[in-house]
């Protein structure tokens, strides 16, 4: 049985004194080990045998236990296993009148931390002990180190991180920016600025609750990084702003980036408690260095594209413009088909080629003129779908050549998502054969 005159009636440990547990089945041992270790002034408890030992450490949490290896019931080894599956935390020390080096590893497999050879010497108990004592010292304070340190890398992120979205803050993204624009200056290199909203963001918040808005940012947030190099640096600027800096990237490749984002939103599902709710966004795109050289401009230039992306229907990248060009205008030599709308039209449809597209309109060939302000409807095989794509538009520029031939412009009219969203995904497979 323990003495339970050195154990303390309300459970707790004094936290001035180490707590030791002395277990051996020679009263004389007890007594003097007792003695000892009182005397240099730590909190003993002592008990007869195994069995009484282990219900002890189920009732009482000790730093050190001494414990004799040959006792009836339950053995020493068996007591060491026993005893470090209930107190992981506690030192456990051995001793018996029977020294050997195959026991000693036993012991020490099982968790023991050190051997002590009978008869007792009591100056290298107190050493043990003290060993013990400094052991665990070192391990707590090793363990508040480590705490503050986590506690510490947890701060730094929560600075670094926005917490719904995972991308970074505003005030690391400053700093980032500043650093990538001040590089690409340096070494004349090419810098993109993406600048995304989720449209339509402010219904899905009055329809489904804020909380839906919330998981809608997540959800675009994760698509965004799925999207991006390691060198990119992607920020939550603002509500369901998110701005994308793409080092070393021109406005081609960064529509490309745009494009390959606009068009994995689109067709991602989403759905909020069992409701599918229906997502896009809208981009723009400026770059350094001829749209702007400083970070401040760069990111009002592709705001400013933004802007137009949502005026010309939303879903759609915008490339920033001072001549207020929307749409970026790729090479597109393809076989179309031209038709006048007009019941008065004689020259009934046209078969002739195109020479460049962009999301706004189209440049073709024509034998005859096509005066400006005319109404046409255009069949476009955009290569991205198995029927020509059916858009209308105006005639905005004719140009006639030495040949006899002519250039026509059109402007696109009433383009809805559907079709915009073809447009673009035509605009990049262009885009990505050339390179």
């Amino acid at each position: 049985m323990a003495n339970q005159d050195e154990i303390q009636t309300n459970g707790k440990i004094d936290s001035d004194k180490t707590q030791i547990m002395i277990v051996d089945d020679e009263k004389n041992i007890l007594n003097l080990m007792k003695l000892a270790l009182q005397n240099t002034g730590h909190k003993v408890a002592v008990c007869s045998d195994a069995e009484s030992a282990i219900e002890e450490l189920k009732k009482e949490s000790y730093d050190l236990v001494i414990t004799d290896l040959m006792m009836p019931k339950l053995s020493g080894t068996e007591f060491v296993k026993k005893a470090k599956e209930i107190s992981p935390e506690t030192d456990l020390v051995v001793m018996t009148g029977y020294p050997s080096v195959e026991t000693a590893v036993k012991c020490m497999k099982l968790g023991a931390i050190d051997y002590i050879a009978k008869p007792l010497d009591l100056e290298y108990i107190n050493i043990i002990v003290e060993r013990s004592i400094y052991k665990r010292d070192l391990e707590k304070r090793a363990a508040e180190r480590v705490t503050e340190i986590r506690v510490l890398e947890e701060t730094l992120d929560s600075l670094k991180y926005d917490s719904l979205t995972g991308l970074y803050t505003r005030r690391t993204f400053d700093d980032m920016f500043l650093r990538e624009t001040d590089r690409a200056a340096r070494y004349g290199l090419e810098l993109s600025v993406l600048f995304l909203d989720i449209d339509d963001f402010k219904v899905i918040n009055d329809t489904f609750g804020h909380l839906a808005g919330d998981e809608t940012l997540k959800h675009v947030a994760r698509i965004i990084i799925s999207e991006l190099r390691t060198i990119d640096i992607a920020v939550r600027y603002g509500g369901e702003e998110i701005v994308v800096v793409l080092p070393e990237t021109g406005k081609i490749d960064a529509f490309v980036v745009g494009e390959r984002i606009r068009e994995s939103v689109e067709n991602t599902k989403f759905d909020y408690k069992d409701q599918n709710i229906s997502l896009t966004i809208s981009g723009g795109i400026a770059s350094f260095p001829i749209d702007a050289t400083d970070t401040e401009n760069l990111i009002k230039n592709s705001d400013i594209a933004v802007y137009r992306a949502k005026e010309t229907g939303k879903n759609n990248i915008v490339i920033f413009s001072e001549h207020k060009r929307r749409y970026i205008r790729v090479d597109f030599i393809a076989g179309i088909q031209v038709q006048i709308v007009d019941p008065n039209n004689k020259i009934g449809t046209l078969e002739t080629t195109s020479k460049d597209l962009s999301a706004g309109g189209i440049l073709f060939e024509s034998k005859y003129p096509i005066y400006i302000d005319t109404k046409v409807q255009l069949w476009i095989p955009t290569g991205t779908a198995d029927e020509p794509l059916v858009v209308t538009g105006d005639v905005v520029r004719i140009e006639k050549f030495s040949s006899g031939k002519y250039d026509i412009g059109i402007s696109f009219l009433g383009v809805n998502n559907a079709a915009r969203s073809e447009l673009s995904k035509c605009i990049r497979k262009c885009i990505e054969e050339r390179e």
